[in-house]
Parts: structure tokens; sequence; C-alpha cells
């Protein structure tokens, strides 16, 4: 079976201007009916661990692959 995802770099002049958080590039690819995503380092607004643990449970939740 083929899989498919999402890299957030696909959306990185969104995210650049503030027209697209990782939260809602999550979202987006969650009702596009994507497998997983990847993020890239730039995606993220914080690496604090409580940040990016909800940022996990948000793709978990959503059953959502995650790679980079």
């Amino acid at each position: 079976m083929i899989k498919l995802g999402c890299m957030s770099l696909s959306y990185g002049k969104a995210m650049s201007e503030g027209r697209m958080t990782l939260e809602s590039f999550i979202d987006t690819a969650y009702e596009l009916g994507l497998d997983g995503i990847d993020l890239h380092t730039r995606a993220f607004a914080s690496m604090d661990n409580a940040y990016l643990r909800d940022i996990r449970m948000r793709c978990l939740k959503r059953g959502m692959a995650i790679s980079y």
C-alpha cells in the first residue's frame, strides 16, 4: 500500500509569512487525508520540550507518522 505525506517545507513561505503555523500544517495534512508529515527544523516555533510533546501528541491523535 502506498502512503502519502507532505514536507513542512512545502508550506515554508506561508509559515515564514505567518499565514500558517506548524499546528495548522498538521491539521491541513490530516484534512487532506495524508498518512504522515516530514518536519523541517524551520517549522518549529520552539525547541521547548512541552511544545515538542504537544506537536507529537497532535500527530499521534490524528494517526499521522512523523519524519524529519
